[in-house]
């Protein structure tokens, strides 16, 4: 069966694509919705960066980022959980570092 949970953008620390579902991952729990990561980032504000084709991000819970000698970079959210970031996405990612 199908539930329906509403959860707060504040909330939403990343979404992670996972096949044709999206898992978007809170602070304590991960939730599955039916969507593709292109029509979530359409409607995001400007805080969730896409930083990866399979990751969208909320740049509030980034803590750091660790630069790899490819371009790409690993980021660690304020829960612990690390995503890599690709050099695709990367002057993106910049400006919101530099801002922070």
């Amino acid at each position: 069966g199908y539930k329906n949970i509403i959860v707060s953008l504040d909330d939403i620390l990343c979404l992670l694509s996972s096949g044709q579902y999206i898992k978007v991952v809170t602070g304590t729990q991960t939730h599955l919705l039916s969507s593709s990561l292109s029509d979530l980032q359409s409607r995001l504000p400007g805080n969730f960066l896409r930083v990866h084709r399979s990751h969208i991000v909320n740049a509030d819970f980034i803590k750091a980022a660790r630069s790899l000698l490819n371009g790409d970079y690993i980021l660690e959210l304020k829960n612990g959980l690390e995503l890599r970031a690709s050099r695709t996405y990367r002057q993106q990612l910049m400006q919101v570092l530099k801002r922070a």
